[in-house]
């Protein structure tokens, strides 16, 4: 087991850090997820972080696992038996967000108009494909 020690406000030991990262830890193509196994091509999205905004409401980060996430489309969020629609779709690049036409696996994403979804929720194309990856997951 690797142990690496440095500091990152003197900049002491982060490129050896990052050069470990690489060497040893997977590429996010080379994990093998169950959700990817259950929902195959279907969406499958974690939301892992929820902001407030003032002028836009609530800002839902999300994990993307499998299939694609488009803007102005429903999604099923499981844990709370609901379906919401997404209005928009951005990428969070520091302080900015930048609007995107479609999001795939691997990414996070920012989207805005799921106003039911609070952190730890699990966000589906559909409430038939949370049955369809229910059954595969039995199996």
């Amino acid at each position: 087991v690797p142990v690496l020690c440095g500091s990152s406000l003197r900049n002491k030991g982060v490129q050896p850090l990052l050069d470990a990262i690489t060497a040893y830890l997977p590429a996010p193509n080379e994990r093998h997820h169950d959700l990817v196994r259950w929902y195959k091509d279907d969406l499958c999205a974690l939301a892992f972080k929820v902001l407030h905004d003032k002028l836009r409401g609530p800002l839902v980060f999300l994990r993307i696992y499998s299939g694609t996430l488009k803007p102005q489309t429903a999604v099923y969020n499981i844990n709370r038996n609901s379906t919401e629609r997404m209005s928009r779709l951005l990428v969070p690049f520091a302080d900015e967000h930048v609007e995107i036409p479609s999001m795939g696996a691997g990414n996070i994403a920012l989207t805005v108009g799921l106003k039911q979804t609070i952190t730890g929720d699990t966000i589906v194309s559909s409430k038939a494909s949370a049955a369809a990856a229910a059954r595969r997951a039995r199996n």
